[in-house]
């Protein structure tokens, strides 16, 4: 439960005193908050240059450039699989 605040006085009130206490509360959030965004704008930064270290490392598994900017990779063909879809064409049933 929060503290429970000193209630102001009517003098206060017609000073704007409240008031001002809730404009330096509010400013002193927004400073927390900025510091926070830059603070965090850092992080991001840092994790985008270490992903594109890693990136261009061919020793980091899963981190290599999609296909679409290496270019198309070649087609290999297996030969036992060629044959195993032949023997499939001709009517012999596969057991799978």
């Amino acid at each position: 439960m929060a503290p429970e605040r000193e209630r102001p006085t009517r003098p206060q009130i017609k000073e704007g005193v409240p008031a001002q206490q809730a404009a330096d509360r509010l400013e002193r959030e927004a400073d927390q908050l900025e510091q926070r965004s830059d603070e965090l704008g850092a992080e991001i930064d840092e994790a985008r240059s270490d992903w594109e270290r890693k990136r261009s490392d061919q020793q980091v598994p899963g981190a290599n450039p999609p296909e679409s900017e290496q270019g198309a990779p070649e087609e290999v063909s297996f030969p036992a699989k060629e044959q195993n879809e032949n023997e499939s064409s001709d009517g012999e049933s596969r057991s799978d």
